[in-house]
């Protein structure tokens, strides 16, 4: 095995490695984002002792839409960046097959006697 093959090999597992991670961490990211939002009112409920209860409800809910938006953003973008990952292990694997049919075809006409060209 030489050392072209070693490092498609390398990358392709290294890019499902990290594809999967990806997904994970933006999984638990969705989720903490919006638990977080569903929080965020009993979170500003102290500012109502202080007289500032309307103001915080506003704020609240515009807070409460930010971190749903942004979770639910996170997790598409996370997601087209593990298909893409996916998607060049895929292709490392594809080109790691082809070198090797390569290489299996030179040896092949090499043992005939044509010259390459």
């Amino acid at each position: 095995m030489d050392s072209n093959e070693r490092t498609l090999r390398f990358g392709a597992v290294a890019s499902y490695v990290v594809a999967s991670v990806t997904l994970i961490a933006s999984l638990l990211l969705t989720v903490s984002l919006i638990t977080g939002a569903g929080r965020t009112v009993s979170l500003l409920d102290t500012f109502g002792f202080l007289g500032l209860g309307p103001v915080m409800n506003l704020l609240a809910r515009r807070l409460q839409g930010a971190l749903i938006t942004t979770g639910i953003v996170s997790f598409v973008v996370s997601v087209i960046i593990s298909g893409l990952l996916y998607a060049l292990g895929s292709l490392c694997g594809v080109i790691r097959q082809l070198s090797l049919r390569v290489t299996t075809l030179e040896q092949a006409l090499s043992e005939r006697g044509k010259p390459l060209q």
